[in-house]
């Protein structure tokens, strides 16, 4: 590790921002200086408005924290590019549901990075194009942050909840996982009034508040969050439906549509796949029939009226399309 003063405290300021609390031992070992000289830069750093706790217990160590206001913060060059990189993605193909702050964010890095990062990140903006296939609801980025920081401290949070159908209700519960599935970010917690898991879309929540009371480590049912969050959604009921009659075996389902529910498909006679879907929105389900069409064999489908109706359009307007000499192969030879 240098011997510079400031070159030592961006790397000890990084150290302690990936984690929530560090030994002085582990950071003097993590930047080849003395337990003394740790201490030294930790002054350093609460000089410049950081604010680092000194934790008890065996060995002591330190820990970031909040403060009225934003320091200026550090990151590593791969550190950089790779959350320019995810801003950008981000915007183009609007998977946030926080473009607005993605673009601001975007705009306050690009006015700092060095000559020699904004050539690498340019050529990314440049070259990679991303395709939106939805557009996804609104998200408050606070509270998106807030219930992140939740589940990693286990300390219970507050919300106000607009249920499937409008109801509101206040949540008090203790978060365990955060994730994002198609455009949507959900929380995994465990209800305290209703004692029960319970799954929450975040863009339904309203007064997001940490409420500071400890939050005990549940094992989450399943085993894991994507396996709770799949179960959760084939038991939820939905607006639209459909059941498709798949003929192929459940390995290669799973390798030509990995993004289906498997708690929603069940094995019928002769080696036929009972594949259940729903959405509250009909054109993605329609969507997702069509996907399932193009990937494997479709005996039948049986769907609410709706469903069926819009997929008998789309298919009279294709055969239309295939009898008027509408459809038209291309080939095109790609030059070296």
């Amino acid at each position: 590790m240098a011997s510079d003063p400031t070159q030592r405290a961006l790397a000890l300021l990084s150290l302690l921002s990936s984690r929530a609390e560090c030994t002085g031992a582990e950071l003097a070992e993590r930047l080849g200086v003395t337990e003394r000289t740790v201490r030294r830069d930790v002054d350093r750093l609460r000089s410049l408005q950081y604010r680092v706790d000194s934790v008890g217990g065996t060995g002591g160590g330190y820990r970031l924290r909040s403060g009225a206001a934003i320091p200026p913060l550090f990151l590593g060059e791969e550190e950089t590019i790779a959350t320019v990189t995810a801003l950008i993605v981000a915007i183009g193909n609007q998977s946030t549901g926080m473009v607005d702050d993605s673009i601001r964010a975007l705009g306050k890095l690009h006015h700092v990075l060095p000559a020699r990062l904004m050539n690498k990140v340019v050529a990314v903006q440049e070259s990679a194009h991303a395709v939106p296939l939805s557009t996804s609801p609104p998200v408050d980025p606070k509270f998106v942050a807030a219930l992140a920081e939740a589940c990693r401290n286990h300390v219970g949070v507050r919300f106000g909840y607009r249920s499937r159908d409008g109801t509101p209700t206040d949540r008090r519960v203790d978060p365990a996982s955060m994730l994002a599935a198609r455009g949507v970010w959900y929380l995994i917690a465990f209800d305290l009034d209703r004692d029960d898991w319970r799954l929450f879309r975040i863009d339904r929540m309203q007064a997001v508040t940490i409420t500071g009371h400890g939050a005990p480590e549940r094992p989450i049912p399943g085993g894991d969050p994507m396996t709770f969050l799949l179960r959760s959604m084939a038991a939820a009921p939905y607006t639209h439906t459909a059941v498709l009659r798949l003929e192929v075996d459940p390995v290669r389902l799973r390798e030509a549509v990995p993004w289906v529910n498997e708690a929603r498909i069940s094995p019928a006679p002769d080696g036929i796949l009972m594949l259940h879907l729903g959405s509250d929105v009909l054109d993605d389900l329609v969507a997702e029939i069509v996907r399932i069409f193009g990937a494997v064999t479709v005996r039948s489908v049986e769907g609410s009226p709706p469903v069926i109706q819009r997929l008998t359009a789309l298919g009279r307007g294709l055969i239309t399309a295939t009898a008027s000499g509408l459809l038209h192969g291309q080939h095109t030879e790609l030059q070296s």
